[in-house]
């Protein structure tokens, strides 16, 4: 039975981009995360008592909050339930062992992604534009750069979304490339090279602040002339994407200049009025906010004391906040960043006097959560929960 749940969480990884909307987001991956948790629960592998516990713990949070209502509601269940279910998969088996299950859905996701880069170079066409038009999925078209190469996304819904979950996997592609990872997570240096040639091609910003964590996670743990190798590689990466690349250099200069002119990119506004709309919020609730799913109320209250009414660019992540960053200080206040501050620091493994594996788990599951703190702001996405139980449960690894 181990193995046909790991086999099920390896699909529900794999997945992500299967998404339905009927008003509210359906995803295929959140339904097997049910189902896992509704067969341990039925196994006697989850303590029924502590379930229902959990859940009026959860249900009276809600109704303290003053927000009983369908959406907030939602959330706040399957925030439970996912995390639930992630940590009783991940603390029953070894961690190794789904980090290398990880691996192998991130390489898959990586071919996907290059296939899609080389057909659409020669035959210019889109492949995964017509997959998930046939499945009726949601599907943000990166578009062309330099009416070459496309922002490839694979599976996902948007490149950006790709560039996220893969960004661990450049951690651990990079550690394999300098013979850093013990045999047991370490992959061939083709693998690796798969990993990183697909992000760079997602031409995704967030994907590249993603490398830029990693490297800076990377850098500490090398001898000097590789440190010397690796910075003047990505200098040069780096100078290409901002010369060549206009979407990456128009977004920075849109990130840069954001104060004066908003208006620039649809991104950066989105992300700039929504951390406007936190912070009037925190002002006014400092220490717990409006409660989980009260960001698109605030968004409706407070964002016209910002930007006039025939100005708002967009409204399409007034729910989320685009970022869970942003999210959490508007619906949780001091309290949220508290939490946030405590789990990154709490749950850190340290280097040295423990088993090496843990700590670079550990460090990988830390990239992706910061990550998803700057640019997404979904509650429910499994993915992040999985970095999260993965971070906590690789610290307890070394107690």
């Amino acid at each position: 039975m181990k193995i046909k749940v790991l086999h099920l969480l390896f699909f529900a990884l794999l997945i992500p981009g299967f998404v339905w909307n009927i008003g509210y987001d359906i995803r295929l991956s959140n339904i097997i995360i049910i189902l896992l948790l509704v067969h341990y629960f039925f196994h006697n592998k989850i303590s029924k008592n502590k379930a229902f516990f959990l859940l009026v713990v959860l249900l009276l949070f809600l109704i303290l909050q003053g927000n009983v209502a369908v959406y907030p509601l939602i959330q706040i269940v399957g925030i439970g339930i996912i995390v639930s279910a992630l940590y009783t998969i991940i603390n029953r088996n070894d961690i190794k062992e789904i980090v290398r299950l990880y691996l192998k859905v991130a390489i898959f996701i990586s071919i996907i992604a290059l296939v899609q880069e080389i057909v659409a170079i020669f035959l210019h066409k889109d492949i995964m534009f017509f997959i998930k038009d046939l499945f009726n999925l949601r599907y943000s078209q990166g578009g062309y750069v330099a009416n070459v190469f496309i922002r490839v996304s694979s599976i996902f819904p948007e490149p950006a979304h790709l560039g996220g979950f893969l960004t661990p996997a450049c951690y651990f592609a990079l550690l394999s490339v300098f013979n850093k990872l013990s045999t047991g997570l370490k992959i061939s240096k083709f693998k690796a090279m798969l990993i990183l040639i697909a992000q760079i091609f997602t031409f995704s910003l967030l994907a590249y602040v993603g490398l830029v964590i990693v490297l800076l996670f990377i850098i500490k743990e090398l001898k000097m002339k590789y440190k010397l190798v690796l910075v003047l590689v990505f200098c040069v990466l780096a100078g290409s994407i901002f010369s060549y690349v206009k979407p990456i250099r128009n977004r920075v200069q849109a990130v840069i200049n954001v104060r004066n002119n908003p208006y620039q990119n649809l991104s950066v506004y989105t992300l700039y009025t929504n951390g406007l709309v936190a912070l009037q919020t925190i002002r006014n609730y400092p220490l717990f906010g409006t409660g989980i799913g009260t960001f698109e109320s605030n968004y409706k209250k407070y964002i016209l004391d910002f930007v006039q009414e025939d100005k708002i660019m967009t409204r399409q992540n007034s729910k989320d906040a685009a970022s869970l960053l942003i999210r959490v200080i508007s619906e949780m206040g001091l309290l949220g960043l508290i939490l946030l501050m405590f789990i990154a620091f709490n749950y850190k493994v340290k280097k040295y006097g423990t088993d090496i594996d843990y700590y670079y788990i550990n460090n990988a599951s830390l990239t992706y959560i910061m990550v998803y703190l700057l640019r997404m702001g979904n509650y429910l996405f499994v993915e992040f929960w999985f970095f999260v139980v993965l971070y906590i449960v690789s610290k307890k690894r070394t107690l």
